[in-house]
């Protein structure tokens, strides 16, 4: 079976493409915040400065990191999210949309795993 994709609704995308880039900022924002408080750890020891009075500054610029470094990270890919499938109707107008080749699954293999469930909810 082949379907073809001629248009992408704009809002389901960009309310996927939101969810998800704010799990991976908060990720990537983690990450880089954790890099930048052990880099800074080991800045003293490099330049043979104390910078103890400097510790709880950089705390604060590792929550500041990844709030705003998950903010930003969903709304530049939300935004892009939203150019890209408006670029995808526009030219899939013209040229037509994916081909994806597909197959349908057995509807009775559905149907004896409903009765199983059933069944064994019964013996309990």
């Amino acid at each position: 079976m082949r379907i073809l994709i001629k248009r992408l609704e704009i809002w389901s995308v960009v309310k996927i493409v939101f969810l998800l880039s704010l799990i991976l900022g908060f990720l990537f924002s983690l990450l880089y915040a954790g890099f930048i408080m052990v880099m800074s750890s080991f800045m003293g020891a490099i330049g043979g400065e104390d910078i103890t009075p400097m510790l709880p500054a950089s705390g604060l610029l590792a929550i500041l990191i990844i709030f705003g470094g998950t903010i930003s990270f969903a709304f530049f890919y939300t935004i892009s999210a939203l150019i890209f499938s408006s670029l995808y109707n526009i030219f899939s107008r013209m040229v037509g949309g994916f081909t994806i080749e597909a197959e349908q699954l057995d509807k009775d293999l559905d149907v004896v795993s409903q009765t199983y469930i059933l069944d064994q909810d019964n013996k309990e």
